[in-house]
């Protein structure tokens, strides 16, 4: 058999109709996890071709989307392509990319509870178009990606193309110089995917999504990149881009959570969240300006549609599936579905997924996050904060149980429970515990205290001195605004969030700016004209600045800002009114200004 006839058999198993897939699904076994002497991952990398490129394995903690800080390990395969790799003790969560520079790599995820996990994978180089009529470079250098079009003339020279990146032109004029040593590129064709560089042959810079990076290292900030396009495998049509596949060999349980996987993809059910927002529930206008009204209301039909089908066959599942780690991911994921809906409001339900499961997967995190600013939470918080503890800490994985509990935490002493009586000392209490009482790293530590900090500024009463001068030159302090309410914006172009609240914050300044009440935005942001381009397309009329040299420098550090969009209201006496976010903003802040300044 070939490499081919076994890439062959692997495929055919993408999504299966939805009786067929239950009763796959089904699985008749008490089985406990984590209580199982699982102590490996072995499995095996074969490239399609033949071909002799490095074959490795990235290990990540299970997040919502691999990134190289999450990588906990990387495990060269032997000669024959074979791995063995040791789970952390207790860990029921893990992703797995095989991978190998010039080839597709396979991605798939990890759940405890097989005796001896396999996971096999035959990679292939992807499919390039039969004609190409473009190539652009994809240019990647610290945080900055940069496209850039570059000349192609096919009638030239079918098979090879060679050109040159200046680095000294003025698109790449946003990289940090000193990111400017070394550089990562994709190749982009006209189909607008992105391409492994198959000619290269020196360093390679794997990018956690599937493809690697060709690394150079430019000199006089010029690199000469030669193209043959011999080195790929032309795609029969555009159905088979792709043709790297795998499955998991003789482990019935991961076979099983990758088919739900398939049946609900995690990218569908986190892209949801958003859409839902955006047109289906229409919280702001300013996401929706770009779109016709027929567009907005076929789009929020095509999402609810979609949420129900998803809520329908994770219904179904659970009905069927008796696992328990599979049965308590299904558990969370429908808990997940019924928020994005704003349904989880039935907070028995939630309470009951809390004390029936036994590992919360850190992939579901906004579930806890989502349930802090809801009533049912706030009426009774030292109960509801007893049962997320509890449910932590039946996790065993240490790595798991602590991640999660930094972040509750922190999302805790954002809430209003903070500002409450008592509210202060039962979250430092809280934090305090768990300090004493868990193994925690430095930067976890680190983030606690930054809460600890957090937390004193938001009770603070005092604003830190402001002293700035704005995008349009002028120079003003805190004091200039003595006897005026004052909301402070901490935002970004960059930030979705923060946009978003761009029309409540021009309503608001219309409706109470002859009443005392005035807004300085201050920008995270790449530059004084990004700000001024933006407040003249919005007709933003109130007072701008921007943290950068030579209008305000550590006001981020100052004020304790984590998160964007942050909003602070400081009254007429120059003390701090309120920082509590679900009070500042959408249209709750139109609500606080009325009751503060007057209708």
């Amino acid at each position: 058999m070939t490499n081919y006839d076994t890439l062959n058999k692997f495929q055919g198993n993408g999504m299966k109709n939805l009786l067929l897939s239950l009763a796959i699904l089904f699985i008749a076994t008490t089985n406990s996890y984590t209580k199982e002497d699982v102590k490996y991952i072995t499995g095996k990398i074969t490239l399609a071709d033949d071909g002799d490129a490095r074959k490795e394995v990235f290990v990540y903690s299970n997040r919502e989307k691999a990134e190289k800080w999450f990588i906990i390990d990387t495990i060269k395969t032997n000669n024959n392509g074979e791995f063995k790799y040791k789970i952390p003790d207790n860990q029921n969560y893990l992703e797995l990319h095989l991978a190998a520079p010039g080839y597709e790599a396979f991605m798939t995820r990890y759940i405890g509870g097989d005796a001896n996990p396999r996971v096999e994978a035959v990679l292939s180089k992807r499919g390039i178009p039969k004609i190409i009529d473009s190539v652009d470079i994809f240019i990647s250098a610290g945080r900055r990606d940069i496209r850039e079009a570059t000349t192609f003339d096919m009638l030239t020279d079918k098979n090879n193309f060679s050109f040159q990146v200046n680095l000294n032109n003025e698109i790449y004029s946003k990289i940090n110089p000193k990111d400017i040593d070394t550089i990562g590129y994709y190749l982009v064709l006209n189909d607008g995917i992105t391409y492994t560089p198959n000619s290269h042959t020196g360093e390679w810079d794997y990018d956690h999504n599937g493809d690697y990076k060709a690394v150079r290292y430019p000199k006089d900030k010029i690199i000469d990149i030669d193209v043959d396009f011999g080195k790929y495998r032309v795609r029969e049509s555009d159905n088979d881009t792709s043709l790297t596949n795998g499955k998991w060999v003789n482990s019935p349980i991961n076979s099983k959570y990758n088919e739900i996987l398939d049946l609900m993809p995690l990218k569908d059910i986190f892209d949801i969240d958003y859409n839902y927002y955006v047109f289906v529930r229409q919280y702001s206008d300013e996401y929706l300006k770009d779109y016709s009204q027929e567009y907005i209301d076929s789009m929020k039909i095509a999402i609810t549609k979609k949420v129900d089908r998803l809520i329908r066959i994770n219904d179904s599942l659970l009905k069927v599936i008796k696992t328990p780690i599979l049965n308590d991911y299904l558990k969370v994921n429908k808990l997940y579905l019924m928020q994005v809906t704003d349904t989880s409001s039935n907070h028995a339900f939630r309470v009951d997924v809390f004390n029936s499961v036994k590992e919360f997967p850190f992939l579901f995190y906004d579930v806890i996050d989502g349930m802090l600013y809801r009533s049912e939470f706030l009426n009774d918080p030292k109960s509801n904060v007893d049962i997320v503890e509890k449910m932590f800490n039946k996790i065993e994985s240490n790595t798991e149980r602590t991640s999660l509990k930094n972040r509750f935490y922190y999302s805790l002493s954002r809430t209003k429970v903070a500002y409450e009586p008592g509210g202060y000392d039962f979250i430092i209490d809280r934090i305090n515990n768990y300090i004493s009482e868990e193994d925690l790293s430095e930067l976890q530590l680190d983030g606690m205290k930054r809460t600890i900090e957090k937390m004193d500024f938001m009770i603070s009463k005092i604003p830190p001195k402001l002293e700035f001068k704005s995008i349009d030159g002028k120079y003003y302090s805190l004091s200039d605004f003595a006897g005026k309410w004052v909301l402070l914006d901490f935002w970004g172009t960059w930030c979705g969030p923060c946009v978003a609240e761009t029309p409540n914050l021009i309503k608001a300044y219309e409706m109470f700016k002859d009443k005392g009440f005035e807004i300085i935005g201050i920008a995270n942001d790449r530059g004084v004209d990004v700000i001024k381009e933006y407040s003249e397309k919005n007709n933003i009329k109130w007072t701008q600045t921007i943290q950068m040299k030579g209008y305000i420098e550590n006001v981020l550090k100052d004020y304790k800002i984590s998160a964007f969009p942050t909003m602070m209201l400081i009254n007429p006496q120059g003390e701090f009114d309120t920082k509590v976010q679900s009070e500042l903003r959408g249209e709750s802040l139109i609500e606080t200004l009325k009751q503060k300044i007057g209708k």
